[in-house]
């Protein structure tokens, strides 16, 4: 404990001869009149009293001006959030993202909202809405026909996997569906 104090006060000491260096005279970095010139700057203030009154109130206008710069930071990320919560919301309203995106997609438009908005804008529909309406295709038409189901880039998708791996068109879409629908827990059990 004594040696913490006693280079405590050797740090004083030097910093204090190091500030009347810089001080002193015509030797000195910073004349007095060039110190009071930049206080002046600083503060506005023209008379000798009014700059140390304005110098002494300095703490609190710093402590003022960081509250209100927190401030400021908490709304902006409030703000950004509510900007991204809004355009996931009309992203899943269209049936571009389905709920397990939503999280991975704030935490990224978050980081980067101009990322999100790109990447929100060439996603296709992916999920079909209530906006939609009821499938045209019913269940019983799916159990005959699995590819009256499909869209035109599953169908492309799933003849190229029956070309590939030789089963029929048939019974790669009915397969492709069975795991669709498994996996999304909704339509037809084949």
């Amino acid at each position: 404990d004594d040696e913490d104090d006693e280079e405590d006060s050797t740090a004083a000491r030097d910093h204090d001869k190091e500030a009347r260096a810089m001080l002193s005279g015509k030797t000195g970095l910073y004349t007095s009149a060039r110190l009071y010139r930049i206080c002046r700057q600083v503060t506005g203030q023209r008379s000798i009293q009014s700059v140390f009154g304005a110098l002494s109130g300095m703490p609190a206008r710093i402590a003022a001006a960081d509250k209100v710069t927190k401030r400021l930071a908490k709304i902006e990320r409030e703000n950004a959030a509510a900007r991204v919560d809004k355009m996931l919301a009309q992203a899943r309203r269209d049936g571009k993202v389905t709920r397990p995106q939503l999280k991975s997609l704030r935490t990224q438009g978050l980081k980067d909202r101009g990322w999100l908005k790109g990447y929100l804008a060439t996603l296709p529909k992916l999920v079909r809405t209530l906006e939609d309406g009821a499938s045209a295709v019913s269940s019983e038409q799916v159990a005959s026909d699995p590819l009256s189901a499909l869209t035109v880039d599953q169908r492309k998708m799933c003849e190229a996997f029956a070309a590939d791996s030789g089963k029929p068109l048939a019974e790669v879409a009915r397969d492709m569906l069975t795991k669709f629908h498994a996996a999304t827990g909704s339509g037809p059990k084949f």
